[in-house]
């Protein structure tokens, strides 16, 4: 309590000071009284501004460089996989060649398609043959 009285009494000390200051200078009267200890307002010492602390990040480990697509139900063999913007075979929405499905004799197989393709609502074309004539198989990614 001693501490905030004299905290108190080295501010009214200047202010009255201040006040009979600009009293003088301005031809105004000065207060007659003092301010009183309750009249005067003490706020805390200035702080460092705080840092906003950011929004909670979630940890999100890196997406792999590729991701396996599995086929089932195919007749073994070594199928064109190609990459487009629907899933139907026409040449139109050809975006990229993917690689060969191999489909082994328990009539499935997968293929690594890059993580980087998902998600952006493209569609695996798998092809009977080499020509591309013919469809054998779809699947959105």
């Amino acid at each position: 309590m001693q501490r905030v009285m004299w905290y108190v009494r080295a501010l009214i000390g200047p202010a009255v000071l201040l006040l009979t200051a600009q009293a003088c200078s301005s031809g105004v009267a000065a207060a007659s009284n003092p301010p009183s200890p309750t009249q005067v307002v003490m706020s805390p010492s200035p702080s460092p501004s705080e840092t906003p602390t950011p929004p909670a990040v979630r940890n999100l480990s890196p997406l792999p460089a590729s991701v396996a697509v599995f086929f089932s139900g195919l007749r073994s063999g070594s199928y064109p996989v190609h990459l487009h913007s629907r899933c139907s075979g026409r040449p139109s929405f050809h975006i990229a060649v993917v690689g060969s499905l191999r489909i082994g004799s328990t009539g499935s197989g997968y293929i690594e398609v890059a993580s980087s393709y998902f998600g952006r609502g493209l569609c695996l074309i798998v092809y009977t043959s080499s020509s591309l004539s013919a469809v054998l198989a779809t699947q959105p990614i």
